[in-house]
Formats: C-alpha cells, structure tokens, sequence
C-alpha cells in the first residue's frame, strides 16, 4: 500500500512530463480512431484497417535500435521537438487530403497509397520517440517513486484515450473527418508548445557520436542477458500480440453491434476507462508486492475478457468486456515498465527501451495486423475468440513455468532474475 499517491505529482519535472504526454496521446488517440473507421468506411475491408499496422511497424523496426541509441547521445528536448514536428506534417497532409470541399478526385487506392504514406512517417517517428520518453520519466523523479510516477504516468495517457476517442467519435459523427483532423493538428501543436517548458537533458557521458556495432546493440545484449526482463517481454509478445483486438472495433461497431461512430467512440474510451479505474487503485495498492504472481493474473483477466468480448452480441456487456480487459492491461503494464525503470541502468536506457519497444511494437502494431488478416481468414468472431485462447494458454504456460516465482517481492525477485 503507498501511504503517498500523488508523491510523483509533487516534481515539476514529471508534471511537464505528463502534460506533454496528455495532449500527444489525445492526438494519437483521436485520430486512430477517426482514421480507422474512415478506411473502414471507404473500404469495408478489416484487412485494410490491420494494414495501419503493419505499414506503422515496418519502419518503425528499420529505425528503433538507432532511435534508442539516438536518445542516449542527444538532447532530449530537441529530440521531442522533431519527432513532434514529423507527426504535425502527416497529419496536415491527411486533413488536406480528406477535404470534402477540395475537389481532389482521387481513386480509392491512391487515398489509401497516401493514407498509409503518412502512417510510414508516423513509424519512422514512433522509433525516435519511444525511447526518448523513457528516458525523460526516470530523469523526472527519484528512483524511489518510479512506482507511483509510472502509474500516474499511465493514468495521464488513459485519461487521454478516453477522452481523445469518445471526443474524435463524435465530432467524426456530428462534423465529418475533416474537423476531427483539425482537432488533431491542435493537439499536436499545444504538445509542441508544452515541449519548451522542458528542461533541458544533455546526452549521458561516453557515448561517441558514431555507434559502433556494440554500442548500437548493447540493449539487445542487456535484455537478452536478463532473464527477468526476457520473460516479462515474452509473455507480453505471445499474449497481446494474439489477444489484442482494438483494430477489430470498428468492424464490431459499424457491422456486428451497430452503434456508428459515436458507438465506436465510446468503445474505445470504455477499453481506457478500465485502464483509469485500475490505475487509480493502484496508486494506493501497488501489484508490486507479488509483481509475477500479479502479472501472470493481469495475462489471465485480459484473455477471458477478450473472449467474452468476442463473443458478445449485446452492447452493454461490450462494453463492461472492454472495461474488464483495459483493466488488467493496466496492472501488467505499471509492473512491466516500473520493473524495467529499476533495473536498466541510466547510460543505456534508450537502447534498452527501444527493444521494449521493439515487443510492443510486436504486440500492438504487427497484432493490428494479425487481427485483421485473421478475420479475413476465419471471420471476426472466431478470430477475436482465438486470440483470446492463444492469451490464455501464455499464461497458463508462464504460471506453470514460474510457479516458484509467484509469491517473491519485487527485490526478491530481482535478485532471483527470472
């Protein structure tokens, strides 16, 4: 139990910090959404959806392993600056090209070629990024609190994908695409704007500015030596790869529950809305106390929550299912990153995040992918329900393969480095 849960609040530094990840995440949130539904309206296709994945992830895996090395040797703020500059150009270009009144008379596959020209850039960005994050929260506040900070740290970006989809879902319904793109690119510039509050982060020492093999790999080498953080990850790959279905919501709301936009909107905040409601209890009862026991649980919770999502015809139960599974993402998410901020030291954080990210990207991007070709093979349902099964037998492998594991603490367990 933390007797301090708004100690992380208390630091300047990290109230920035999650500022700047509010109002980014409320654009990437929003305009997931409303990009999403749009591609499955002109297309009625789940593969097209699942492609916004897979054209995200493949630069993305190009350009991580020097995004992690490029966070480790640069300003951070500099860093952010950029990387947020690359999202505001894709999203002007697709507000341009989505214009109702701008007579652009494109056909279907020329939308789509520049649709996902803009997702390429959205991945070649998220590279940079991702470690760039990292690195700034554990110089945001002590390591002693990286408990409390990670969780509020995720209460910020939940917040924000509720707020960004139940906002893009209904001004998508109400005034179109176009106005939902103009919400986006504010979004996008108020982060900019946040980004020079910044303190400034120079590079960590001995770093050269030219990678050698060793270096470029040496967060490859750190996870891969690590049994603790190699086993957290793995579970993670099998099971959320398979399990993740977000991609599947518009197909779910626009042809299986027939709610629209607005509908759909709402879906995805509910998915946040768990993700909150856990959070706020975790910031008064920490999972760490039997971090593996409580992750092998949160593996478990996600699976049968999926299936009886897929399996749903009614919408009220849709969305207490996607509550349910936001819920236990939540608490495997808070033990994962607060475990990796402990034990990855400060000079090879960005390395060792991008191959973090490298998994999640595994997870998140190449399942949107996995997820719509699996509907276009075995059908929408049984898809969902099969990576619901596949969530499971991870977890149920992982509980039987760590069963002398599950009641260490989290020292205890770090010691033990399984």
């Amino acid at each position: 139990m933390n007797s301090k849960p708004f100690e992380a609040l208390g630091f300047p530094p990290f109230r920035r910090y999650i500022s700047i990840r509010f109002f980014i995440n409320m654009a990437f949130r929003m305009q997931e959404l409303v990009l999403g539904f749009y591609i499955y309206k002109l297309t009625h296709d789940p593969l097209a959806i699942g492609m916004i994945g897979l054209v995200e992830l493949i630069p993305f895996l190009g350009f991580v392993l020097f995004g992690g090395y490029f966070a480790d040797r640069s300003e951070k703020r500099k860093t952010l600056f950029w990387v947020f500059s690359g999202y505001l150009f894709s999203s002007i270009t697709i507000f341009f090209l989505v214009q109702t009144f701008i007579p652009l008379n494109l056909a279907l596959n020329n939308i789509l070629t520049i649709l996902y020209g803009m997702f390429f850039l959205n991945g070649i960005s998220s590279a940079f990024l991702n470690p760039s994050w990292f690195i700034l929260l554990k110089k945001s506040v002590p390591e002693k609190i990286f408990a409390n900070a990670n969780t509020w740290n995720s209460s910020s970006r939940q917040v924000a994908a509720v707020l960004g989809p139940a906002l893009g879902g209904l001004i998508y319904g109400f005034w179109g695409i176009s106005t939902a793109m103009a919400f986006v690119i504010t979004f996008i510039f108020l982060s900019i704007g946040w980004v020079f509050f910044l303190e400034k982060h120079p590079p960590e020492e001995n770093i050269s500015p030219s990678p050698n093999r060793n270096e470029l790999f040496e967060g490859i080498y750190f996870v891969w030596n690590n049994k603790l953080m190699l086993s957290m990850l793995t579970l993670d790959l099998f099971a959320y790869f398979f399990g993740g279905m977000a991609a599947m919501l518009p197909v779910y709301a626009q042809d299986i529950l027939k709610v629209g936009s607005q509908g759909f909107g709402l879906m995805r905040s509910f998915l946040a809305l768990g993700s909150i409601f856990s959070l706020m209890i975790m910031t008064k009862f920490s999972p760490l106390n039997k971090p593996w026991k409580n992750l092998i649980g949160s593996v478990f919770g996600f699976g049968i929550s999926v299936m009886g999502f897929a399996l749903s015809k009614n919408y009220n139960w849709t969305l207490l299912f996607l509550f349910s599974m936001g819920a236990f993402d939540s608490i495997g998410g808070i033990i994962r990153s607060t475990i990796m901020s402990l034990i990855t030291p400060s000079n090879i954080g960005g390395r060792v995040s991008s191959i973090n990210s490298i998994f999640l990207g595994c997870t998140n991007e190449l399942g949107e992918f996995e997820s719509g070709f699996s509907a276009r093979l075995m059908g929408i349902v049984p898809s969902v329900v099969f990576g619901g099964a596949i969530t499971l037998i991870a977890a149920t492998y992982s509980l039987f393969r760590n069963l002398g594991q599950l009641n260490l603490s989290l020292e205890k367990l770090q010691e033990s480095n399984v």
